[in-house]
């Protein structure tokens, strides 16, 4: 998907990873959140699971909120800008982009490990995964923010 969105967009190979990262990380957290919020009313993990029409009710719920975030991000401006519209541009691992970097891949890798470590426990796995991208979101945003108004100096 990274090298796809690089050649498809010709946005830097760097740039590609964060978006991509940030595109996995952030349903992912709103799924978990759909999915707790439905465990705190007192639904059972296993009776979500069961139901399909549970299942596709938490999907088209998520679906939601991920179009109407996207549409208040669009509407209120609070996008970042930050990537470079030329391909050829030469991207400095300063250090808001290492930390960047570095926020979206120990997510990536520290859900990885635990879907390995957690194999055929999917209810723990949607916990561990969950909190670690709920918690990522917060350090993405702040970097994300710092490098926006970085690169606007």
């Amino acid at each position: 998907m990274i090298i796809a969105l690089w050649a498809l967009f010709r946005v830097p190979l760097y740039y590609s990873f964060i978006m991509n990262g940030a595109g996995f990380i952030v349903p992912f957290a709103i799924q978990v959140g759909t999915i707790g919020l439905l465990y705190l009313t007192g639904t059972p993990f296993k009776a979500i699971a069961d139901s399909p029409v549970l299942v596709t009710a938490t999907q088209i719920l998520s679906a939601t909120i991920v179009i109407g975030l996207s549409r208040w991000i669009v509407i209120k401006n609070v996008g970042f800008d930050y990537v470079p519209a030329s391909h050829r541009v030469f991207v400095e691992m300063n250090k808001n982009n290492a930390t960047l970097f570095a926020i979206i891949a120990s997510s990536l890798i520290i859900a990885l490990i635990s879907g390995v470590a957690l194999r055929g426990n999917l209810e723990a796995y949607i916990v561990v995964a969950g909190t670690i991208f709920l918690l990522s979101i917060p350090f993405f945003i702040y970097f994300s923010r710092r490098k926006d108004i970085e690169d606007a100096q």
